[in-house]
Protein backbone atom coordinates (compact mmCIF):
# COMPACT_ATOMS: atom_id res chain seq x y z
CA UNK A 1 0.00 0.00 0.00
CA UNK A 2 1.24 3.52 -0.84
CA UNK A 3 0.21 6.41 1.55
CA UNK A 4 -0.18 9.97 -0.05
CA UNK A 5 -0.41 13.13 1.55
CA UNK A 6 -1.54 16.61 0.87
CA UNK A 7 -0.14 18.90 3.95
CA UNK A 8 -1.13 22.16 4.78
CA UNK A 9 -1.81 24.74 7.59
CA UNK A 10 -5.08 23.89 8.15
CA UNK A 11 -5.76 20.15 7.13
CA UNK A 12 -3.93 17.20 6.43
CA UNK A 13 -5.32 14.99 3.73
CA UNK A 14 -4.13 11.45 3.38
CA UNK A 15 -4.83 8.71 1.16
CA UNK A 16 -4.13 4.82 0.36
CA UNK A 17 -3.54 3.56 -2.62
CA UNK A 18 -2.99 -0.24 -4.14
CA UNK A 19 0.98 -0.55 -4.95
CA UNK A 20 -0.13 -1.70 -8.21
CA UNK A 21 -3.01 -0.98 -10.64
CA UNK A 22 -5.98 0.89 -9.33
CA UNK A 23 -5.89 5.08 -8.97
CA UNK A 24 -8.48 5.48 -6.87
CA UNK A 25 -7.76 5.75 -3.19
CA UNK A 26 -8.95 2.72 -0.84
CA UNK A 27 -8.64 5.02 1.63
CA UNK A 28 -8.57 8.51 2.58
CA UNK A 29 -9.07 10.99 5.57
CA UNK A 30 -8.20 14.52 6.71
CA UNK A 31 -7.00 15.75 9.80
CA UNK A 32 -6.73 19.32 11.11
CA UNK A 33 -3.31 20.13 11.24
CA UNK A 34 -2.43 21.89 14.26
CA UNK A 35 -4.53 19.36 16.25
CA UNK A 36 -0.85 17.27 15.61
CA UNK A 37 2.50 17.88 17.17
CA UNK A 38 3.90 16.52 13.87
CA UNK A 39 3.59 14.69 10.83
CA UNK A 40 4.52 11.46 12.20
CA UNK A 41 1.80 11.70 14.35
CA UNK A 42 -1.00 12.16 11.66
CA UNK A 43 0.38 9.44 9.98
CA UNK A 44 0.57 7.25 12.75
CA UNK A 45 -3.23 7.83 13.78
CA UNK A 46 -3.88 6.66 9.96
CA UNK A 47 -2.76 3.83 10.18
CA UNK A 48 -3.56 2.62 13.41
CA UNK A 49 -7.34 3.49 12.02
CA UNK A 50 -6.80 2.22 8.95
CA UNK A 51 -4.66 -1.45 10.39
CA UNK A 52 -2.69 -1.16 7.22
CA UNK A 53 1.03 -1.77 6.34
CA UNK A 54 2.47 0.33 4.05
CA UNK A 55 5.07 -0.14 1.40
CA UNK A 56 5.97 3.49 0.51
CA UNK A 57 5.07 7.09 1.73
CA UNK A 58 5.01 10.77 -0.58
CA UNK A 59 4.21 13.96 1.16
CA UNK A 60 3.78 17.34 -0.46
CA UNK A 61 4.13 20.32 2.05
CA UNK A 62 2.73 23.56 1.69
CA UNK A 63 6.07 25.39 2.05
CA UNK A 64 9.86 24.46 1.17
CA UNK A 65 11.26 21.39 3.46
CA UNK A 66 14.77 21.96 4.12
CA UNK A 67 17.25 19.53 6.76
CA UNK A 68 13.64 17.29 6.70
CA UNK A 69 11.50 19.97 8.35
CA UNK A 70 8.94 22.55 7.05
CA UNK A 71 7.74 25.74 8.69
CA UNK A 72 4.22 25.82 7.32
CA UNK A 73 2.32 29.17 7.46
CA UNK A 74 -0.87 29.14 9.84
CA UNK A 75 1.10 26.57 12.67
CA UNK A 76 3.40 27.14 14.95
CA UNK A 77 5.46 23.84 15.24
CA UNK A 78 7.26 22.12 12.27
CA UNK A 79 6.05 19.32 10.87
Amino acid sequence: MILVGAVGGTKTDLAVFPAHGELQPQLHATYQTASYPSLEAVVDEFVANANITLTKAVFGVAEPVANGESRITNLTSNL
